[in-house]
Formats: C-alpha cells, structure tokens, sequence
C-alpha cells in the first residue's frame, strides 16, 4: 500500500510579510481558527477582521458570516503579559494593541450553530460575550459564555465545545491546575 499527500485546495492564509525581525510587532499572535462540522469547513482569519468563511466538503465557499462591532479595549492582563515579554525579549520589538480583535475564536455546537467568543466581557469575572449564528449563518443571539483557555494566544488550543446539548469548557483553577466544567443548554 502506497499513501501519498496531495494538497486539494488552499481555502486561506495569512501574510506575515509585515512580521519580519526589527519591525514592530503586536503583541498578539495573529488568530487563525478553523473547524469542521457536518461536512461544512469554517475559517476563521483576523486579517479580514469579523468575517468568517464557511465552505462545503469540496472546498467551495458557500456563505461569509461578517458582523459590524465595536472595538474593546485590549484586555490589561494581555497588555502587562505584553509588557513583560517584550521587556525580557526586546529584539522582538513587541507593542501591546489599543483595541482587542474582533474575535477570539469559535466553535459549533451539533446542530451546526457557530459560537464566537468575542472580547466584550460578560456579566462574571471569568465571562466573555458569543455571538451565535443558526446552521444557515444567520446572526440568532449573544450569550456571555465562560472564559475557556488563554484569550488571545492563538497557540493555545481551543479547549471548549459543544456536543449533545451540552457546553464543556476547560477552565485554570488559581492553583494553575484546569478543571472541566459540563454546562446544560436551553434553547428558548
């Protein structure tokens, strides 16, 4: 048996021709999500601000979700851990951001509905804002959400989703150590 990689189709990328050693640089490592779900692929790309890209099996692209937001400010924890590794590593040549991106990331539920944490902060301390679009990418609602992972630290992986009506967040205790948290989701 023979198995070969053959590259079918480039859906996105991201220029990082601006990000060259000596240049400033945000502090922020530029987020790029994707994901898949029911046969449909979604990208997600900061480059093109609140704009994502949904394509069938077959890499067509079928829908672009966009949302007009209003800028937040960047988060003061994401500004000091800015500050701090800029300091340590100075040839980088690291700036913290006046405003956060427009998105964080995003992930689907079983239904298909597509979830994306925003930076606005929710009502609790440990809460951030999602917008929520239908299987069809229709806009249907916001709901603050528990913080999951690192924000912005598109390295971090994603540790949230949702299956069988349920929402499962991944969350770091004080002690540093994580903890899962199962929640129950009502649709109204």
């Amino acid at each position: 048996m023979r198995i070969t990689q053959q590259a079918l189709k480039k859906l996105d990328f991201i220029d990082m021709s601006d990000m060259t050693p000596g240049k400033k640089t945000p502090g922020i490592i530029l987020s790029y999500r994707w994901g898949v779900v029911g046969g449909r692929i979604f990208v997600g790309n900061l480059q093109r601000g609140y704009e994502l890209w949904e394509f069938d099996s077959r890499g067509d692209l079928l829908r672009k979700i966009r949302k007009e937001f209003k800028p937040v400010p960047y988060p003061e924890e994401f500004r000091k851990q800015t500050e701090e590794l800029a300091a340590s590593q100075p040839a980088l040549n690291l700036f913290a951001l006046q405003d956060a991106p427009p998105f964080n990331s995003f992930f689907h539920d079983d239904d298909g509905r597509l979830f994306v944490m925003t930076y606005e902060q929710g009502p609790g301390k440990d809460e951030f804002i999602h917008d929520i679009y239908s299987a069809e990418g229709v806009f249907i609602g916001r709901i603050p959400l528990g913080r999951y992972g690192i924000l912005g630290r598109a390295l971090n992986p994603l540790r949230t989703t949702a299956k069988n009506g349920k929402f499962y967040r991944l969350r770091f205790k004080e002690s540093g150590y994580p903890e899962l948290i199962v929640y129950r989701m009502v649709w109204r």
